[in-house]
C-alpha cells in the first residue's frame, strides 16, 4: 500500500516564532513551498521487520522538484529567512511594544496614569463593574496600544490595588484579553499575518472583525460569572450587556469600515464611554464592595478636564 505524503512549509509557522515566521512566509511566496507546491514522497514497507523505503517524486511547484534539492539548498534559505525575519519581526512588532513601554514610563512619571485609573475606578465601587471596567474595557485599550502582556500586567496590578487577590485578578486579566488579542499592538497579529501569507489586510481584518464580537458580546458576563457564580452576576445583568454588546458592535463596525491599528482602541474608549454614562442612570440593587485582599489604591475626584489629558 502506498501513501502520499505531502512534505512542505507551513507559510505562517517558523522557528523561533517571530524570529524566523516572516522569513518562512517570504519563502512561501518567493519559491512556493505552500501545500500546493510541494514534495510528494512513496512510503513502501520493504518486510515484515517493519522497515520502510522512501522514494521521493517530483512535487507540482517551482521549487520542489525533489527532496535533495530542497536539502541542498536549505541552509541558503534558512539563513535568509533568519534575516528576513528578524528584520520582519523587530520592525513590524517589536518597535510597538518598545514605544508602547516608553509612552507609558512617560505617562506614570507624569501622573497621568494614576489620573486614568483613578478616575476609572470611582465610576464604581462594587467589584463585579470594577472588573468590567478595569479587565475587561481598560484591559482591551492598553492591548491596542502595547500588547505583549501589559493588559494582564498593567490591569492586574490595578486590580490587586483595589483588594482583589493577586491570583483572581490575574485568571480575570487574562480571561478578558481574550476578544482583543487579535488586534494587540496597534493590529500587529493582522499586519503579520497579512505580511506572511499575502492576503489583502482589509479582508483579513474583516473576517476576524465577524468572528470574535459574539465573544466580546459575553465575555464580561464570563468575566463576572467566574468571579461570583451566576446569581451575583444576574444582579449586574444590564451592565454586562451594555459592555459587551457596546464593545462588540464597535469592534465590528471599525474592522469591518474602517482600518486595522485602532479597533482595540477605538472599541474600548467606546464602550468605557457608554459604561461610564450608563453607570450615571443605573446603579445594582446591592452592592458587592467586600474583598480579601487589602486596598492600596486610594481613589480621589478628578475634574473633567483632568481626566481627558490623561
Amino acid at each position: 500500500h502506498a501513501l502520499a505524503i505531502p512534505v512542505g512549509v507551513n507559510s505562517i509557522t517558523g522557528i523561533a516564532g517571530l524570529t524566523l515566521g516572516g522569513g518562512f512566509g517570504w519563502l512561501t511566496r518567493k519559491f512556493g513551498m505552500t501545500i500546493d507546491n510541494v514534495v510528494s514522497a512513496d512510503l513502501v514497507t520493504a518486510d515484515k521487520s517493519g522497515v520502510v523505503r522512501v522514494r521521493a517524486g517530483k512535487g507540482n511547484g517551482k521549487f520542489g522538484a525533489t527532496a535533495r534539492k530542497m536539502s541542498l539548498r536549505g541552509y541558503s534559505l534558512i539563513a535568509a529567512a533568519g534575516v528576513n525575519g528578524f528584520v520582519f519581526g523587530f520592525f513590524r512588532i517589536a518597535w510597538i511594544i518598545i514605544a508602547s513601554i516608553y509612552l507609558y514610563n512617560v505617562a506614570v512619571e507624569t501622573g497621568q496614569f494614576q489620573v486614568m485609573k483613578e478616575s476609572i475606578a470611582g465610576v464604581s465601587s462594587d467589584r463585579r463593574l470594577q472588573v468590567i471596567l478595569i479587565a475587561f474595557c481598560f484591559g482591551a485599550f492598553l492591548e491596542g496600544t502595547g500588547g505583549g502582556g501589559a493588559p494582564v500586567a498593567i490591569a492586574g496590578s490595578f486590580l490587586i490595588g483595589l483588594g482583589f487577590p493577586h491570583f483572581q485578578a490575574a485568571t480575570l486579566c487574562l480571561l478578558a484579553n481574550t476578544a482583543p488579542v487579535a488586534w494587540g499592538g496597534v493590529g500587529n497579529p493582522i499586519r503579520v499575518l497579512n505580511g506572511v501569507t499575502g492576503l489583502p489586510i482589509h479582508e483579513l481584518n474583516a473576517m476576524v472583525g465577524r468572528i470574535l464580537p459574539p465573544f466580546s458580546l459575553i465575555l464580561p458576563a464570563w468575566l463576572v460569572i467566574t468571579m461570583v457564580g451566576w446569581r451575583r452576576a444576574l444582579e449586574v445583568l444590564p451592565a454586562l450587556v451594555v459592555s459587551g454588546a457596546s464593545f462588540a458592535a464597535m469592534q465590528f463596525y471599525w474592522s469591518n469600515y474602517q482600518e486595522t491599528g485602532l479597533v482595540d482602541i477605538v472599541a474600548a474608549i467606546f464602550s468605557l464611554l457608554v459604561m461610564v454614562a450608563f453607570l450615571r442612570f443605573w446603579k445594582p440593587r446591592r452592592l458587592m464592595e467586600e474583598g480579601e485582599g487589602e486596598v492600596t489604591v486610594k481613589l480621589r475626584e478628578h475634574g473633567l478636564w483632568t481626566v481627558l489629558r490623561g
